[in-house]
Order: structure tokens, then C-alpha cells, then sequence
């Protein structure tokens, strides 16, 4: 049953198996070297280093990069910030200088109002005393000549003269004066307030661009922060998955992955095993043979690979496009030797299973067999227990009428003897009765 389950997980998995081929495959330092030392081949960890190896140079390359990404990020983050904590600086300041033209502005607005109010109420009183001179001359001018009263009149006339011509006239002249000054500062101030409304508008456009800059920067940083979360979130992903796998392996499956892929990191190849494919050789309870096709197939594959990436940059170096062509042949070839390898390893597993068949029918027919000659001792046992068990139960009634027999003989002796014994002081009595 087991080597069924073997053939099915195989027929499954290897379709979906060589996604990976496209892959680079990656080499490190780190696993250039063997690494049996500890408890050797049966070392877990070594199996479990070996299977993550591609992740964790994976993960390396990918926080490299995004490490610069990072310090970029927090670059633009910090030229962002100053430019916005300007821009802020420059919209308070924008906004004090057209909060201080606009109050200016007012002010002179309030100064010709009134200045304006003045004038009216000065124009009134000289146009009052104007009106009032006319009607003192006219008066004056009707009054017969030698008139006591003309005199007064004269005097009241010269006096109201006085007041229009260095009072109400100057005063009037000054107020007209004071409001053509004002209503050219107000046309001047409000020409000023009109640019620092454009520049304080100016001001909160740069602002506002900034505060976007800012934000986005920010987001930069929060995207590549999150970018190396998932990154160590997937390498630590993958390492439960594999550890997973690795600990439900036969202690013999674990030395022999670690027998055959040792020899990879030897070579400096990095193998792209993940806890799927894993899965297969736990699930399938590969055999010996099946773990060697198992290896040699991702071995293969690694070199396949390695040379087909050293084509691929040597192609890049000298623009030779036959060498990118042979790089792709390369590759082909790679998943071409996959598909026959697990194939092989379908093979194998229908072989064992045909085995396996083959000897647990062997062993059912034995035990069938020894079955057989059990029931038939075990048949011949109960009848001759049963002849025993009969002979003895003959046996013993023979016996136990005997012993009735002698029981009933004595017994029938034994009651002669009473009634002998009875009858004999039955005698005495009666003698002995007739006597008296």
C-alpha cells in the first residue's frame, strides 16, 4: 500500500517540479565546504542546512539589496522631512507678512473712513458758515447807513470770514489732501497684500507638495521595512517546513539524503529542494534507491545550471548570442534529466511495490499454510483429548459402581447384622419379661 502511495505522490508532484528550472542557482561560501562534523550523517541540522542552503543565500542577496533600498529610503526620508520643516517655515513667515500688509491695509481703510467722515463734517460747517456769511452781508447791505447795528454785524462778519479762511478752508483742503494720501497708500498696500496673497499661496502649494513628498518617503521606508519582514518571514516559512520534514524522515532516509547531497556542497552547488519535494520522499517512504535517483537528479540539475548561468555571463561579456543559445539548451537538458529521473524513481517504486506484493503474498500464503497445520494439530489434539476424556469418564463410572456395589453389599451386611443383633435383645427382653 505504501509503494502505491509512492507511485501516486510522484505522478503528482513532478509536474509541478520544475517551475524552479528557471531559477538561477546560487552558490555561497557559507556551504562550499563539508559539513559532517557533529554526529555526522545522521545530523539533522546538516540535512536541514544543506535543504536551506539556496534559501538563506536567497535571503542574503535579497537583504543586500533591499538594504540599500533602505538606506535610499531613509535618505529621501530625511531630505524630506528638512524640505517640509522649510516649507513650514516659510508658510508661517508667508502668512505673519500678509496677516501684517492686511492688517496695514485695514488700518488705512479705518483712517480714510474717518478722514473721509472728518471731511464730510468739515465740508457741512464750511458750507454752514458760508451760508451764514451770505445771509450777515446781505443783512449788513440792507441796513440804512448810520445803522447802530451795522457795526456788529460787520464785526460778526469778519469773524466768520476769519474762521472760513484760516479754519474750515485749510481744514477742508487738508482732509482732501489726507484722502488723496490715504487712497493712494490703500492702492499701494493693497497691491502689496495682493503679492503676499500670491506668495503665502505659493507657500502652502510648496507646503502641501512637501508634506506629499514627505508621506511618500515615509511609505518608500514603510515598503522596504515591510519588503525585509516578508523576505525573513518566507526564509523562516520555509525553514518550519523543512525542519517539519526533516524530523518525520527515518533515521536511515536522513544519513542517506545527507550520504548523496553532501557531495554537492563539496562541489559548491546549492541544491533547490523545497518542503514539497521533501514531502514526496517522507509521504513516499523512499527507499534507498529512490533517495540516490532523489539526489543525483537535483545534483545534475545544480551543475546543469551552473554552467548554464557561467554561459549565460560569459555571453553578456562578449555579446556572443551562440553562447546565450547553449545556455538555453543547457537548461532544456537540465528538466529533460529531471523528467527521466523521477521517472525512474516512478519505476522504482512500482518495482517495490510489485516486490513488496510479491513477498507480503508469499508470506500470507506461508501463514495461511502454518495456519492450516496449526488447526489440523489442534484438530487432532481436541480428538484425542476427547477419546482420553471419554476412556476416563468409562473408567471412573466402572469405578463408581464397584465402590456402590461394595458401598450396598457392606450396607446390607451391615443392617443384617443390626436386625440379628435386634432380634437377639428382642429375645432377652421377652425371657426376661415372662419371668416377672
Amino acid at each position: 500500500m505504501r509503494k502505491k502511495i509512492n507511485s501516486i505522490l510522484i505522478n503528482t508532484a513532478v509536474i509541478g517540479l520544475f517551475s524552479l528550472c528557471s531559477q538561477q542557482v546560487f552558490t555561497s561560501p557559507a556551504f562550499s565546504q563539508s559539513t559532517t562534523g557533529g554526529s555526522g550523517f545522521s545530523d539533522t541540522n546538516l540535512l536541514i542546512s544543506t535543504l536551506t542552503a539556496d534559501n538563506a543565500i536567497q535571503l542574503d542577496a535579497s537583504l543586500a539589496e533591499l538594504s540599500d533600498e533602505l538606506d535610499a529610503a531613509k535618505t529621501d526620508l530625511t531630505a524630506a522631512t528638512a524640505t517640509f520643516n522649510t516649507s513650514q517655515e516659510t508658510l508661517s513667515s508667508a502668512s505673519n507678512i500678509f496677516q501684517d500688509s492686511n492688517n496695514a491695509l485695514d488700518a488705512l481703510k479705518d483712517q480714510l473712513s474717518s478722514t473721509e467722515t472728518a471731511l464730510t463734517t468739515t465740508v457741512g460747517a464750511l458750507n454752514s458758515a458760508t451760508a451764514e456769511l451770505l445771509t450777515l452781508q446781505s443783512e449788513l447791505s440792507a441796513l440804512p447807513a448810520g445803522d447802530p447795528s451795522a457795526a456788529e454785524l460787520a464785526t460778526q462778519i469778519e469773524a466768520l470770514e476769519t474762521t472760513i479762511n484760516t479754519e474750515l478752508q485749510p481744514a477742508v483742503a487738508e482732509l482732501e489732501a489726507s484722502l488723496t494720501s490715504t487712497t493712494s497708500e490703500i492702492s499701494e498696500t493693497q497691491t502689496i497684500v495682493d503679492q503676499n496673497a500670491a506668495n503665502l499661496s505659493q507657500a502652502q502649494a510648496d507646503a502641501d507638495k512637501s508634506k506629499q513628498e514627505l508621506d511618500a518617503a515615509q511609505a518608500e521606508l514603510d515598503q522596504t521595512n515591510s519588503e525585509i519582514e516578508s523576505a525573513n518571514n518566507l526564509f523562516a516559512s520555509e525553514l518550519d517546513n523543512i525542519t517539519t520534514q526533516v524530523n518525520g524522515l527515518s533515521d536511515e532516509q536522513i544519513v542517506r539524503l545527507n550520504q548523496k547531497l553532501n557531495s554537492a556542497i563539496r562541489q559548491g552547488l546549492v541544491l533547490e529542494i523545497d518542503a514539497a519535494q521533501l514531502e514526496m520522499v517522507l509521504q513516499g517512504e523512499f527507499s534507498k534507491q529512490q533517495i540516490d535517483t532523489f539526489a543525483k537528479a537535483f545534483i545534475e540539475r545544480a551543475k546543469l545550471f551552473k554552467k548554464a548561468n557561467q554561459l549565460a555571463e560569459l555571453a553578456e561579456k562578449t555579446g556572443n548570442d551562440q553562447l546565450l543559445l547553449r545556455a538555453e539548451q543547457t537548461r532544456e537538458r537540465a528538466s529533460a534529466q529531471m523528467v527521466k529521473r523521477f521517472a525512474k524513481i516512478e519505476k522504482i517504486g512500482i518495482r517495490n511495490a510489485a516486490r513488496e506484493a510479491k513477498r507480503e503474498a508469499k508470506e500470507a500464503k506461508k501463514a495461511s499454510n502454518d495456519a492450516k497445520k496449526v488447526a489440523k494439530k489442534a484438530a487432532k489434539a481436541a480428538s484425542s483429548a476427547a477419546k482420553d476424556a471419554a476412556k476416563a469418564a468409562k473408567e471412573a463410572a466402572k469405578d463408581a459402581a464397584k465402590a456402590a456395589k461394595e458401598a450396598a453389599k457392606d450396607a446390607a451386611k451391615a443392617a443384617k447384622e443390626a436386625a440379628k443383633e435386634a432380634a437377639k435383645e428382642a429375645k432377652k427382653a421377652a425371657k426376661k419379661a415372662s419371668k416377672s
